[in-house]
């Protein structure tokens, strides 16, 4: 085949594809009755909503596509019968679905405005790590194991204070005493995870924890080491030492793109306050404060009432 005919072949070919997708157009119909109709535009509007794959899932399922429809009509018809009822003329409904009419519009302008093209962030990546690099540290961690001696369970006490106190001093005894760690947790701690983790709690940070249980942790240099007797809300602590994951500071390639999402991310909200405070200045719509504080006091009536009713 000559090139020119093949070309003429694969442009009848690209016309013949395009002719069949594009047969229907956004108002031809699916289903209807006399009053009622489904369009092709009512179901690109359902579909739209999930991502290409699911929707190419879907419609290889006729059975499922035809469901759709159906319920496309349902929804319309009942939705007839309602506007033609005591419900088309509420005017809480009304305003209820002209909220949503105006929401729907508010977040597809957001998605426009978000899609506005973006400047190049390259050189303020670099500035930003090379002025924050205390910013972009792994801190310093600690993996540690601990025996718990309760002084409550719950809200019931098991023991006082000072028992509890007793009993771990001689468990961090037998510690310092060269008695196995996991055989002091699997004998005497009283923290319910102990079957699980064996005592260890795994690489703490600072700050996520309770502060005297924190303080004694991080204060331990070597690892081995037991602490002193450490008291908590929970009870009695004994704390030994796994390892210590000193502090280390991130590449820049480790961190580029993180640094990147979050100046995209502020960019975009401060161009979207942007365009917010331009309407508002271009508008300057005025607030009536009594009437706000009314709608205040009669809201809240109403809804302590409905409480009231729901109580008794």
């Amino acid at each position: 085949m000559s090139d020119i005919r093949f070309m003429k072949f694969f442009l009848g070919l690209l016309l013949s594809v395009s002719s069949t997708v594009h047969a229907l157009d956004m108002t031809s119909p699916l289903m209807q009755d006399d009053q009622t109709q489904v369009q092709v535009s009512d179901m690109e509007a359902l579909l739209v909503e999930g991502h290409a794959k699911a929707q190419l899932q879907t419609l290889e399922q006729r059975q499922k596509v035809d469901q759709l429809i159906q319920q496309i009509y349902l929804t319309k018809k009942v939705a007839d019968a309602a506007k033609k009822g005591a419900i088309g003329g509420d005017p809480l409904i009304q305003a209820r679905l002209q909220r949503m009419i105006e929401r729907f519009y508010f977040v597809e302008k957001l998605k426009e405005l978000d899609n506005e093209p973006l400047p190049d962030f390259s050189q303020a990546i670099d500035e930003e790590y090379a002025a924050n690099p205390g910013k972009y540290t792994i801190p310093e961690k600690v993996d540690v194991s601990h025996v718990l001696i309760r002084t409550k369970e719950r809200y019931t006490q098991v023991r006082s204070p000072e028992e509890a106190k007793k009993l771990a001093n001689e468990v961090r005894q037998k510690a310092l005493d060269g008695v196995p760690f996991e055989d002091l947790v699997k004998e005497f701690s009283e923290d319910p995870s102990k079957h699980k983790n064996k005592g260890s709690l795994g690489l703490l940070e600072k700050g996520n924890l309770v502060k005297s249980f924190e303080e004694a942790a991080f204060g331990l240099k070597n690892e081995g080491d037991i602490s002193e007797v450490v008291e908590s809300d929970f009870g009695y602590h004994v704390i030994k030492l796994l390892r210590r994951v000193p502090a280390r500071e991130r590449k820049f390639d480790e961190v580029r793109k993180e640094i990147e999402a979050k100046m995209v991310k502020d960019y975009i909200s401060t161009r979207r306050q942007t365009y917010f405070d331009k309407i508002l200045e271009a508008n300057k719509p005025k607030i009536y404060d009594d009437q706000v504080d009314a709608f205040i006091q009669d809201k809240k009536a109403s809804l302590s009432a409905e409480l009231k009713q729901e109580n008794d």
